[in-house]
C-alpha cells in the first residue's frame, strides 16, 4: 500500500505542475506567483474554474481543520 501511496504522491505532484510550467511559459507568470492578480482571475475566471477552486479551498480548510484537531488529540506537540 505505501508503492500506491508513493505513486499516487509522485503523479500528484507532476501531472499538475505540467500546467503550471506551461502557463508560466506562456504568460510569463513564473510558478503563478509573479503576477497574483492574473492567477486569481484565471482561478475565478468562469463558473466551471470557480467551482473547482472553491472546491480545492473548502477541501484545504477542512483537511487542516482535521490536521489541527488530531493533533491536539494525539497530543502532537510543534517541533
Amino acid at each position: 500500500m505505501k508503492n500506491i501511496y508513493l505513486l499516487l504522491a509522485i503523479s500528484g505532484f507532476i501531472a499538475p505542475n505540467i500546467f503550471v510550467f506551461n502557463e508560466s511559459v506562456a504568460t510569463g507568470n513564473r510558478l503563478l506567483w509573479l503576477d497574483p492578480t492574473a492567477t486569481l482571475n484565471g482561478m475565478f475566471g468562469n463558473r466551471i474554474s470557480t467551482a473547482f477552486i472553491v472546491d480545492l479551498l473548502f477541501a484545504v480548510f477542512i483537511f487542516f481543520l482535521w490536521s489541527y484537531q488530531d493533533a491536539k488529540k494525539t497530543g502532537l506537540k510543534n517541533t
